[in-house]
């Protein structure tokens, strides 16, 4: 599985994969760069034999913000209506992967949950949230 990510740090302890979101700057607000990353994190998983379970987190003081609105506002700006559209087909491809992983995913919520990123939390099998979780 590859690990040069741009905004996910992986790594893999026996057979637990850690999936952890890292743009703490942003609360882990997600952009394009991060939501394929992710989608393509969460594909090779479910491929690889030697991951039995996947753990969601974020890095720094929260899980996420939710969609990295500089980032939206860059889409919606296109005369083209289908860009919006196609980029929110993104987000469901996210969604409709882990919901349909034959392995355990765990959302690790720590801090902030919004958007987005809650609606990730809520695709999970299980959510173990600390105390600050909101």
């Amino acid at each position: 599985m590859r690990t040069d990510f741009q905004h996910l740090l992986i790594s893999q302890d026996n057979s637990v994969l850690t999936i952890t979101m890292n743009r703490p700057e942003v609360l882990n607000a997600f952009n394009d760069t991060m939501l394929g990353e992710l989608n393509e994190a969460i594909e090779a998983a479910a491929q690889d034999d030697t991951v039995r379970c996947i753990v969601i987190t974020g890095a720094g003081r929260g899980f996420g913000s939710g969609q990295d609105l500089k980032a939206l506002a860059a889409v919606r700006s296109t005369t083209e209506t289908g860009k919006v559209s196609e980029h929110l087909q993104k987000y469901h491809r996210l969604i409709n992967a882990i919901r349909h992983m034959p392995k355990p995913v765990i959302a690790a919520v720590r801090g902030v949950a919004a958007g987005i990123s809650c609606n990730l939390a809520l695709a999970c099998d299980m959510r173990i949230a600390a105390d600050d979780a909101r």
